[in-house]
């Protein structure tokens, strides 16, 4: 099967620009179930990493995930991800 080319009025309808920051921690997405929370991270080298409560990411603790956003924690500090 050959793989065929977006048209152009499609891709510029999907296509937000300036939407993620250039730099850092960039929460891309959350997804699963309420009682399985992950979420998609774009990490400070660019890498992609799925997550969920309890994993350690950036030197911070994974501590709640919601349709709306991430919470890491580091000590008595949360740093909350919200979705772009």
């Amino acid at each position: 099967m050959r793989a065929q080319q977006t048209p152009t009025h499609v891709a510029e309808l999907a296509t937000q620009r300036d939407q993620l920051a250039d730099r850092g921690l960039v929460l891309i997405g959350c997804f699963g179930t309420p009682e399985a929370p992950r979420a998609l991270l774009r990490l400070t080298s660019g890498d992609m990493r799925s997550v969920e409560p309890g994993d350690r990411i950036a030197g911070r603790v994974v501590a709640a995930i919601s349709a709306d956003g991430l919470a890491l924690v580091r000590g008595d500090t949360v740093l909350y991800l919200r979705m772009p």
